[in-house]
């Protein structure tokens, strides 16, 4: 066998290896959150999502669109509240709430956060364990992506950005790429709280 048999033998066997799954970028300014706790004024809020969607060519999506990722994450603050007590809390739900949230109804595989972050994805992915397993859904766990320092600048709220296995693709004509992928998380999500909607009245039909 000469020298360039054997390349193309070994290129031949080499085109054989396991592929890796494409990862699908989903960022999500978290302006919803910011809102729903107070921590932020409007003003701020806007002019934060407005800088960030320069900063990502216009494909960030405000999670103000993305109504039922707020509707889960007070399912599952919900689904440990003690009702007995007779007061609800100052704050209802917390950040591994919202985070696991984005997580299910995204189905996020990996998420970007900081060394101080990883507490709060760790609590995120354990209480979406627990709460699928109750409701008898498949539950989505996500990865962290280290980051060495906060893309968030103090006092504004950021964003979020993770990935999905699942492709972000679909078809409509005449829109931009940003505006397809907003389009597509938009559905994602209504179809993913959707689904869930349907197992939770199931269970609680008679």
């Amino acid at each position: 066998m000469d020298q360039r048999q054997g390349e193309l033998t070994t290129a031949a066997h080499s085109d054989n290896h396991e592929r890796h799954e494409a990862l699908w970028s989903i960022t999500v300014v978290t302006d919803a959150e910011a809102l729903s706790v107070g921590r932020y004024p409007l003003d701020t809020v806007m002019q934060q999502v407005e800088r960030l969607r320069y900063r990502e060519s216009g494909t960030l999506v405000p999670e103000s669109v993305l109504p039922e990722i707020r509707c889960l994450a007070m399912l599952l603050a919900a689904g440990r509240a003690r009702w007995e007590q007779g007061s609800s809390p100052e704050r209802f739900s917390d950040e591994s709430d919202w985070l696991a949230a984005r997580i299910q109804l995204l189905s996020l595989s990996h998420v970007e956060c900081t060394l101080e972050q990883l507490p709060a994805l760790d609590l995120a992915n354990r209480r979406l364990r627990s709460w699928c397993a109750a409701v008898g859904v498949r539950a989505v766990s996500a990865l962290p992506v280290l980051l060495t320092h906060s893309r968030a600048l103090p006092g504004r709220p950021g964003c979020l950005r993770g990935w999905s296995r699942t492709s972000l693709l679909m078809p409509c004509y005449g829109a931009t790429q940003g505006h397809r992928v907003a389009q597509a998380i938009r559905q994602r999500c209504r179809e993913r709280f959707g689904a869930l909607m349907q197992v939770l009245e199931k269970k609680r039909a008679p």
